[in-house]
């Protein structure tokens, strides 16, 4: 949403005591802050079929789609476990069922994986 809308998007915004997000005005920032600014970030991002429907509808689903995304990309799980406050058990049990294409994926790098192995002569195999 923050492409559509061409804001910048804040990944790691202020935290005070207990991960509480802190306003401009040193006050935690209430639910309610949060939800009204979501919903008019994704009215603003979103066509009337995206708002229809349920994609990103709560800011927790774009944390879910972020968690299942990265490890689909490549990003170990231990690192994506740790960003999201999981344990790798965790991660794996709950999201990594969301991956989609892993099978193609982890196919294609196998056989690029091939590509690096020298022939009968030693040499490496052009692609």
């Amino acid at each position: 949403m923050a492409a559509r809308t061409q804001q910048p998007a804040l990944c790691h915004p202020t935290r005070g005591p207990g991960g509480i997000y802190i306003a401009a005005k040193s006050r935690p920032v209430t639910r309610n802050a949060i939800d009204t600014a979501f919903r008019k970030a994704r009215a603003a991002a979103f066509t009337p079929i995206e708002q229809a429907s349920p994609l990103a509808r709560r800011p927790y689903d774009l944390r879910a789609a972020c968690v299942s995304y990265w490890p689909s990309r490549g990003i170990s799980p231990a690192l994506v476990a740790r960003w999201a406050g999981h344990s790798i058990k965790v991660l794996l049990e709950i999201y990594a069922s969301w991956i989609f294409g892993e099978k193609a994926a982890a196919t294609k790098r196998i056989e690029e994986a091939f590509e690096l192995f020298p022939d009968s002569d030693g040499d490496i195999r052009p692609t």
